[in-house]
């Protein structure tokens, strides 16, 4: 059943009104979405999402849904007129359209996913060559029990957008190299809001090599921006000691510009060689701009690794400020350890942050540099502050602080 019925668009023709008119089924009428913001605007830092798309026209709005099963049975994939994802039957149409990846689509009810494996493979939407370039807009609804087969998210590429979404028990399962409920890789202008991923499971069987993963999105980078999302109660679970394997509560990696803000890590658990609350590694990457992290807070979260941060582990340049890690415990065999950050180096600074992460270093077979605020410091730290408590084991080589543990040539100011 098709929106487009050919007499409606002659007779809107006819009136000299189609591009006001967009027919459903039912022969309503709908407007076009309100403009984006103007440069310079309150709403500029988001303006391709402000008013969020589907708070204009009444989308949703088809009477007999039962027997869809294709993702364009009803709607014409455009912003004013997106398809409507109905059920899971839709969404598997989707990932296997890709022919579709540049178009827009609204979720018009929580799709769950338990018992559809049994008759269908896993699926994901984009590849690593084609990436999902349209929107999404999941209308505050779930996505539940998705299944990542290979450790892969359910959008492999996003350069698109993606909003207003839960994915509610996910299970990640696999080798891949960037990994994360929503997606392995958002890049080139992705943007991210109201994602939250609660509860779940990703679990990364023994395998040496490099890997990032995050409890929503394995790596963003190139001007990329995840903004008021939160993952809650997810475990991540890496099996091996290579150094290069890494895990973050909400990304695994993020570089060359790219944002976070307003989000929120909360009764989290990792386990992996590098393990960070918030994001593993904040990286230069090939881009010209800054990396930016505002108001983001872990919470009750529990890591366990080597080199470790309450929210980031490596942090190489970039800007963090206005964030918090609150009541969460670090296990650790030593190393780089920090109740905010494990290693910071010349191009970060953190501004107007704290800590209250308990650090407990029960063994003595690794040299350890560990602050209750900071491992060690290349970086720029002000107006912080550390109120957690530092355990190291007798007889371990270890050099411990209550803020820093070694300060490498970075500064400390107020």
């Amino acid at each position: 059943m098709k929106k487009n019925s050919i007499f409606l668009i002659l007779f809107a023709l006819a009136c000299g009104c189609a591009e006001q008119v967009h027919e459903s089924s039912a022969g309503l009428s709908r407007s076009e979405p309100p403009a984006e913001a103007e440069p310079g605007s309150a709403n500029e830092i988001w303006p391709s999402l402000e008013p969020t798309l589907g708070d204009g026209p009444p989308y949703c709005d088809a009477v007999e849904t039962s027997m869809f099963e294709h993702y364009d049975d009803y709607g014409l994939g455009t912003l004013s007129d997106p398809f409507e994802i109905y059920n899971a039957e839709q969404l598997f149409d989707l990932a296997n359209s890709s022919a579709a990846w540049d178009q827009h689509f609204v979720q018009c009810g929580d799709i769950d996913l338990d018992g559809f494996y049994e008759t269908h493979e896993d699926f994901h939407i984009a590849t690593e060559d084609l990436p999902f370039s349209g929107s999404y807009n999941g209308r505050d609804h779930a996505i539940a029990h998705f299944q990542g087969g290979g450790g892969n998210g359910l959008f492999i590429r996003l350069t698109g957008k993606v909003e207003r979404l839960r994915l509610e028990w996910p299970r990640i399962q696999g080798i891949a190299t960037w990994s994360g409920p929503l997606a392995n890789i958002a890049t080139d202008g992705a943007k991210v809001y109201r994602v939250d991923v609660l509860g779940g499971v990703m679990f990364r069987p023994e395998w040496f090599g490099f890997c990032r993963w995050g409890g929503l999105i394995g790596l963003l980078r190139n001007s990329s921006i995840v903004r008021s999302s939160t993952v809650w109660g997810t475990t991540i679970e890496i099996e091996s000691d290579s150094e290069s394997i890494a895990a973050g509560g909400l990304i695994g990696e993020m570089n060359s510009g790219s944002s976070l803000l307003h989000s929120s890590v909360e009764m989290v658990k990792i386990r992996a060689t590098r393990p960070a609350g918030a994001i593993s590694h904040i990286q230069a990457g090939g881009g010209p701009g800054v990396n930016h992290v505002r108001d983001v807070h872990v919470r009750d979260t529990r890591l366990e690794g080597q080199a470790s941060g309450g929210f980031v582990m490596n942090f190489v340049k970039g800007l963090i400020e206005e964030s918090s890690v609150l009541n969460t415990e670090i296990r650790s065999r030593g190393f780089l350890v920090g109740g905010f950050a494990g290693h910071t180096r010349e191009q970060s600074q953190i501004h107007d942050c704290f800590t209250n992460a308990s650090i407990e270093i029960p063994f003595t077979d690794v040299v350890t540099v560990a602050g209750g605020f900071v491992g060690s410091s290349k970086g720029l730290i002000t107006e912080s502050q550390s109120h957690g408590a530092v355990n190291v084991a007798v007889g371990s080589t270890a050099r411990a602080g209550g803020f820093v543990g070694h300060l490498d040539g970075g500064a400390i100011e107020d």
